[in-house]
């Protein structure tokens, strides 16, 4: 599991859509034999999460579950990565960790 939270200069802010489904995906492509995205989606307001299946050439199949939110310019991120039968053990761990939503008054 990984937990950060980093910062990137104002003018290079995208939103926490086109991070799961653009720019992550492009940098994983450098690292992985191949990389598929199983899905998108708006978790909460400005919270959007991404499945992802990565190939390794020697690990073989990796998935990873990430969870992005942009506050200004920072770039708060949760993941999970690992091995298929890992993964499948903590399906439910993002959902316990993350922060209760806010109600609107």
């Amino acid at each position: 599991m990984l937990a950060k939270d980093y910062m990137v200069p104002p003018e290079d802010v995208v939103s926490a859509e086109q991070l799961v489904s653009e720019v992550y995906p492009q940098s994983y492509a450098r690292r992985f034999a191949k990389v598929e995205i199983d899905a998108v989606r708006e978790v909460d307001d400005g919270r959007w999460e991404a499945d992802y299946r990565f190939m390794h050439d020697t690990m073989g199949l990796i998935l990873k579950r990430e969870r992005v939110k942009i506050v200004r310019t920072h770039v708060l991120l949760q993941a999970i990565i690992d091995r298929l039968e890992t993964c499948r053990r903590m399906a439910g761990l993002l959902r316990r960790v993350s922060p209760p939503r806010r109600r609107a008054r």
